[in-house]
């Protein structure tokens, strides 16, 4: 069977990194049906200014104590190392606005790039507390993995348009990263596991 999946997510957002990896595992083994994939934006901190506050005090005044949240990103990181992702807060300073990242995302060519570019993106953040608002590192990282891209992609005219990407995505009542919408009907929310993922895919085929 052939699905459509359009998946919506941040790469400052943590459950966007092990959400992803679930689902590309889950579609590997589902070898007898065809998957159209799309990237969409999202913003989780579409308000930030770069380098202007640190990560857990941006945290602590969203969810509340400094334990909460160390204890969130604890158990965040045990369950990244299950997806084979070593993701390490102690290395992230600031809390970064990713307009940038997704422009340059949306002006890659292929989906099979613009993944390979969101994994990097993600891994350069999680992984080694890189600056991913910054626009010289978000290059980098896209000539080293030979990824082509729209070198006017942070023009004014670019960056609207994934604003209006982004609002349309809220317009269909996405809320809350990750998030997956198979085939224009079907929102699923979260880092599902893959067993949830077969679940939904198989419920889908029942239904159709």
């Amino acid at each position: 069977m052939k699905f459509t999946v359009d998946i919506i997510s941040d790469v400052v957002c943590p459950w966007c990194y092990v959400g992803k990896r679930r689902f590309e595992n889950t579609i590997k083994e589902l070898t007898s049906d065809e998957f159209e994939l799309k990237l969409l934006p999202f913003q989780l901190n579409p308000d930030i200014v770069e380098d202007s506050i640190k990560l857990q005090d941006y945290l602590v005044a969203k969810f509340g104590s400094l334990e909460s949240v160390t204890a969130a990103q604890d158990q965040l990181e045990a369950v990244a190392v299950q997806e084979g992702i070593k993701m390490d807060f102690s290395k992230i300073d600031f809390a970064h606005n990713t307009l940038k990242a997704h422009a340059l995302m949306q002006s890659v060519g292929s989906i099979d790039d613009k993944l390979k570019l969101n994994e990097a993106f993600m891994s350069a953040y999680f992984e080694h507390g890189k600056n991913i608002g910054s626009t010289d590192l978000l290059e980098q990282i896209a000539m080293e993995n030979g990824i082509e891209f729209d070198p006017n992609y942070n023009t004014y005219q670019n960056i609207e348009a994934v604003k209006q990407e982004e609002l349309k995505v809220k317009q269909l009542g996405v809320n809350a990263v990750p998030s997956f919408v198979i085939n224009g009907k079907y929102l699923i929310q979260g880092a599902q596991t893959k067993e949830s993922f077969f679940q939904v895919f198989d419920q889908i085929r029942k239904e159709q």
